[in-house]
């Protein structure tokens, strides 16, 4: 059954299929006015062939690129959307020690359903055709074992020293181990020590975290720079588009120049028979 989670994530996957599409339209369009335009010029016709550079290959180009700028601020929305479920089980986490056995199953669900979202993801990764995914196969497989790991930590039975480790790409955890979510959080938490300011009127030490705690926070800030990176990247890169969009309308400028001396001299040649 479908979750809001994956409903989610789908509704920014398929605004990133469809920048995608209309990317490789474009790439085809702009594949024939530039052949138009070379055998113009061929033909020796370069008053036509400098028109259509003007009239059709320039402004295709600078809608190439606005695709592109489509294609990153997609996978961007994407990032950000991933972002928010790493938020969502950060905001859970921070229930601590009143974490209750209805609400820890709650996190449960919440946990399995992102790890569904993420899994179906890399198993529907093709690494002859990375433009099936918008995330890579390593930033998937990096969030995935970051997940794992705090799952792994949520669910561990003292009296099971032996239980292994959940491995989000198998499945998902079981939901009866929410009494251990439940216990360890309350155990974790009232274990967690805040020492006392020292004497000479000192800033006070920070709290002091049980290696359970530590070990789930590391897990979320790591998951959170793996997106963080994607949005990065992103961002740097609609900015050089920007700066590319800018130079071709320069470029486009000066075409429109050389098409006008063109036309200019063909006339001037005309009128001098």
């Amino acid at each position: 059954m479908s979750s809001e989670i994956q409903d989610s994530f789908n509704e920014y996957k398929s605004q990133w299929d469809e920048m995608n599409t209309r990317q490789e339209e474009t790439k085809r369009l702009l594949a024939a006015e530039i052949k138009m335009m070379v055998d113009e010029l061929e033909s020796g016709d370069v008053f036509v062939a400098m028109r259509i550079a003007e009239m059709n290959v320039m402004p295709t180009a600078m809608s190439s690129i606005g695709d592109n700028i489509g294609v990153s601020g997609s996978v961007d929305n994407i990032a950000s959307n991933v972002r928010s479920m790493i938020t969502n089980l950060q905001n859970r986490f921070n229930i601590g020690g009143e974490m209750d056995l209805p609400t820890a199953k709650e996190f449960l669900e919440v946990i399995n359903q992102v790890a569904a979202v993420l899994r179906k993801e890399l198993e529907g990764y093709d690494e002859t055709e990375p433009k099936n995914s918008p995330l890579t196969k390593d930033t998937l497989t990096r969030i995935l074992q970051g997940l794992g790991t705090m799952g792994t930590a949520l669910v561990s039975d003292p009296n099971n020293p032996e239980k292994k480790p959940w491995i989000p790409e198998k499945g998902g955890l079981p939901i009866e181990d929410a009494s251990l979510v439940a216990t360890n959080m309350k155990n974790w938490f009232k274990n967690n020590v805040t020492p006392l300011p020292p004497s000479g009127g000192d800033a006070p030490k920070p709290p002091s975290f049980s290696p359970e705690i530590n070990q789930v926070t590391t897990s979320l800030q790591t998951m959170t720079g793996e997106v963080s990176s994607v949005s990065t990247t992103q961002t740097s890169r609609i900015q050089y588009l920007n700066n590319l969009f800018n130079q071709l309308q320069a470029v486009m400028s000066q075409i429109a120049q050389i098409e006008s001396g063109v036309g200019g001299a063909m006339v001037r040649n005309m009128l001098a028979r």
